[in-house]
């Protein structure tokens, strides 16, 4: 009898044997283990949905488009998941950062584009900007050390897995 993880832990597999290849997880549960295997070797080409998220056509649509461009997609109960149980990283801490910008590392590790948390929070532009770089300095992302955005998810994304 198969298990409720066999497609994830044939996600983590086909990631790891294959670092480019594109997936989109669709479970039923959130499985914080094996979305942390399955992002240990980057957040590209990535997305990991809860089934009942997917009864919209036009978001799930989307979402596929996403992950196959080499985007991120998360679901935003697995986002909410992980960041209520996460506390520090060798970076840096998340308990440092003000409510808005936990907010906003949240929709960015949704995948969302800083044009759509400007959208979805009714901000300006130098806002989001403002508190994406309050998140980069609290985590003490260098900007010289690679895409800070994607690491910053990345460390939020472990640290909740932990």
């Amino acid at each position: 009898m198969a298990s409720e993880y066999d497609g994830l832990e044939a996600a983590a597999l086909l990631r790891e044997q294959f670092p480019g290849l594109p997936i989109l997880v669709l479970s039923q549960y959130i499985a914080a283990a094996y979305a942390r295997e399955l992002l240990s070797a980057g957040a590209n080409g990535l997305g990991y949905l809860l089934k009942d998220r997917v009864g919209n056509i036009e978001e799930f649509a989307r979402a596929v488009s996403t992950v196959a461009a080499g985007g991120t997609v998360l679901d935003p109960d697995v986002v909410t998941h992980l960041m209520n149980t996460a506390v520090t990283t060798p970076q840096g801490s998340l308990a440092t950062l003000s409510p808005q910008e936990r907010e906003i590392l949240e929709l960015m590790a949704q995948g969302l584009s800083n044009k759509e948390i400007e959208d979805k929070l009714v901000v300006s532009a130098p806002t989001v900007s403002k508190h994406i770089g309050n998140i980069f300095d609290k985590l003490k992302l260098q900007p010289d050390e690679g895409n800070r955005r994607v690491r910053a998810v990345l460390a939020f994304l472990e640290q909740g897995a932990v």
